[in-house]
């Protein structure tokens, strides 16, 4: 990492703690509950590299169902994805568990590669968020397999919050 990317990342980290701050007291003034069971639709855009590819888009969605307490800053639940790897020509299914304290995140989960291909390998996902508005996030995905090449990718999602329950 040189200075200038630990620059921008601790920019980034910085802005995303003011805007944390200032979308809990939003929430708080919305009478928003402290509690709260969503499900969190929405898109997925990245760019992703593979052992021994120059890299390409990643385009897909990303559906979530997650308990969110306000008051302790917390999140968990599960989610799953399914996303185009236009570098490595590739379809590829996720899902697991998520978890999050603030604005960081972590999910895991199993991961598909060219699931409508002729032969769907298995493997491992692990990806680290940064939550900025509670409703974008930035990540960055690892993925391993005994079948499949390893890959790396930065990328964003949208989650766009219904509740599912009355509080």
């Amino acid at each position: 990492m040189t200075i200038r990317q630990a620059q921008a990342f601790f920019g980034l980290v910085l802005c995303s703690i003011f805007v944390m701050t200032t979308n809990t007291a939003a929430a708080q003034d919305l009478n928003i509950p402290d509690e709260t069971v969503n499900l969190l639709p929405g898109p997925t855009i990245g760019y992703g590299w593979r052992d021994g590819d120059a890299g390409g888009l990643i385009l897909g969605a990303e559906v979530s169902v997650a308990y969110a307490n306000l008051d302790e800053f917390v999140w968990a639940g599960f989610y799953s994805d399914l996303t185009y790897d236009f570098g490595g020509d590739s379809l590829r299914l996720s899902l697991g568990p998520e978890f999050g304290f603030s604005f960081f995140g972590f999910d895991a989960g199993l991961m598909v590669d060219d699931i409508f291909g002729g032969s769907p390998e298995l493997g491992l996902s692990v990806r680290p968020v940064l939550s900025i508005f509670g409703v974008f996030s930035i990540y960055s995905r690892f993925t391993s397999g005994n079948e499949f090449a390893t890959s790396f990718e930065l990328g964003v999602t949208g989650k766009f919050p219904v509740p599912l329950d009355d509080r």
